[in-house]
């Protein structure tokens, strides 16, 4: 699930559920190194001010966390002295190398409010970054990214990407002792350095055609290139977060369902799951994601694709693998790629569909209940779960053994 990820002066929105111990710059920055540690991308990208979009800030977190695990590769596979040459490089963009920060890390702002504003000292070369509180109390680090164009946005999203693609090519390389000296990694983050660079000297000339806030319009998800397995799951993320029924069931693909019933049907599925979340935030106290993804499993680790790392790339066919090795299976259809939902024998893909249709008026149904108070516990809305007995997520289709078509 996406967590509530809001922001502070510059963002106004404040965090659903944010983490506890950032009411003070050190406090914050200490649980930002933290999460990045823990791979957690949510707590990491509520701990950036701006960009104001979701999704911006979560793929600059996504790089930020494989940048560490790249310098954690480097530190273990090529030793000490390489990783404080690659941590030196890298504090250009991003802070690497993690530590326990003190309040000796951090100065006021001349000019701005001291309550409001502070600089912390980063990294090797003790780098000053600026940091700001929002009106919820929680301090956040302003990557100064806003006002941004949605020209811009895109490309920012699409840039942080390939960063984020690159640094676990390098790491996959390392680990497996396809590299044996830093000087490779640097030459091959100076080269992408270099075209990100060039790319955003191309958009420098351009006049902004569009509104110069991010808008539902503008960054729809066909917006992004669905002809990779990263474009498409970037889509799909991205109606995913503004509950777009018709783009969350494109992204899904069965066979023998011509018609894409499976697909919508699914689709409902993840919305009527996410209305329910909702509805347990709003009466317990936020907290519906855990409830929804880990108590009861109506958000399964499937419909959150965008943790996977796509690997097996092989014509039509490629395979999304999880941290913990789950893994799910995607196939290009009519040149666009999806996430293959096709259920195992005897079940039929329209059998399933109409399990799930009825599955999601019985949730509608158990929502209204829980904001109308019926229950004054959490474990009575999971008795109630229980004793409908929903069908719960689509499982996986089967990864393709054999050569890839």
């Amino acid at each position: 699930m996406t967590a509530g990820i809001g922001g502070c002066a510059h963002n106004g929105a404040t965090s659903l559920n944010p983490a506890p111990g950032r009411e003070t710059p050190v406090g914050a920055i200490n649980t930002y190194c933290k999460a990045v540690e823990n791979g957690d991308a949510s707590i990491v990208a509520d701990s950036y001010d701006t960009p104001r979009d979701l999704v911006c800030r979560l793929t600059w977190a996504q790089a930020q966390i494989a940048g560490f695990q790249l310098f954690q590769a480097i530190e273990a596979c090529l030793g000490p002295d390489a990783g404080h040459e690659f941590d030196w490089y890298a504090e250009g963009d991003r802070c690497v190398r993690l530590k326990l920060y003190t309040s000796a890390d951090f100065r006021a702002v001349p000019g701005y409010p001291a309550p409001d504003a502070a600089d912390g000292k980063f990294g090797p070369r003790g780098s000053w970054l600026p940091m700001c509180r929002g009106s919820d109390g929680i301090w956040r680090i302003d990557l100064g990214m806003d006002p941004i164009r949605p020209i811009d946005l895109r490309h920012t999203i699409d840039l942080e990407q390939k960063r984020a693609a690159l640094y676990h090519r390098l790491t996959s390389a390392v680990k497996q002792g396809q590299i044996s000296d830093v000087g490779p990694i640097l030459s091959s983050l100076e080269a992408q350095d270099f075209q990100i660079s060039h790319e955003w000297g191309e958009l420098d000339g351009e006049e902004p055609t569009e509104p110069p806030l991010p808008n539902r319009a503008s960054l729809d998800s066909t917006n992004f290139d669905q002809t990779t397995p990263q474009g498409a799951i970037g889509a799909y993320y991205r109606a995913f977060v503004e509950r777009d029924e018709k783009g969350i069931a494109g992204f899904f693909y069965s066979e023998g369902d011509p018609r894409g019933r499976l697909a919508e049907a699914n689709a409902e599925r993840i919305l009527a799951a996410l209305r329910f979340k909702d509805a347990i935030d709003r009466k317990f106290n936020n907290g519906g994601e855990a409830f929804v993804s880990d108590d009861v499993g109506l958000i399964a680790p499937a419909d959150l694709v965008w943790w996977c790392d796509v690997e097996q790339e092989r014509g039509d066919h490629a395979v999304g693998v999880f941290e913990n090795n789950s893994q799910v299976s995607f196939r290009k259809v009519d040149g666009v790629w999806k996430l293959d939902i096709t259920p195992a024998k005897p079940q039929t893909p329209t059998g399933l569909a109409s399990k799930m249709a009825r599955d999601s008026k019985i949730l509608d149904q158990v929502t209204a209940d829980v904001l109308a108070g019926k229950y004054k516990e959490l474990s009575q809305v999971r008795d109630a779960l229980v004793s409908v007995k929903l069908t719960g997520p689509v499982p996986a289709a089967p990864i393709p053994t054999g050569p890839f078509q």
